[in-house]
C-alpha cells in the first residue's frame, strides 16, 4: 500500500485501452477510499478505435495515432503517465 500511495504522488494522468477502461470505469466511480479518490480524479486517456464515449470523470477519448497522442502527452509539464493493464496498448507503445 506505501508502494501504491507514493507512486500515485507522482503521477498525474492515467493511460488505457478500451477493455481496461471499461472495468475501470464500471468498478471506481462507486467505491470509496484514497485509491477510489485518485482514480476518479486523475486525468485519463483512454485510446480506442470502437469506444465512442469516455463518461468517466476526467477521461479524454483518442481514436487516433496512439504514439503522436502519447507524444503530446509526455511533452506536457506533470507528473508521471501510467498505462494500467491494456497489453494490447502496451505492445502498440513498444513498437
Amino acid at each position: 500500500e506505501n508502494y501504491i500511495r507514493e507512486t500515485q504522488e507522482n503521477a498525474d494522468t492515467l493511460i488505457f485501452g478500451r477493455v481496461t477502461y471499461e472495468l475501470m470505469a464500471a468498478y471506481w466511480p462507486s467505491e470509496q477510499g484514497w485509491i477510489a479518490d485518485f482514480m476518479n480524479n486523475i486525468e485519463k486517456v483512454v485510446f480506442s478505435r470502437t469506444l465512442k464515449s469516455a463518461d468517466w470523470n476526467n477521461t479524454k477519448l483518442f481514436n487516433g495515432n496512439v504514439a503522436e497522442e502519447v507524444s503530446k502527452l509526455k511533452a506536457r509539464d506533470g507528473g508521471d503517465i501510467f498505462v494500467f493493464g491494456s497489453a494490447d496498448l502496451t505492445a502498440t507503445l513498444m513498437e
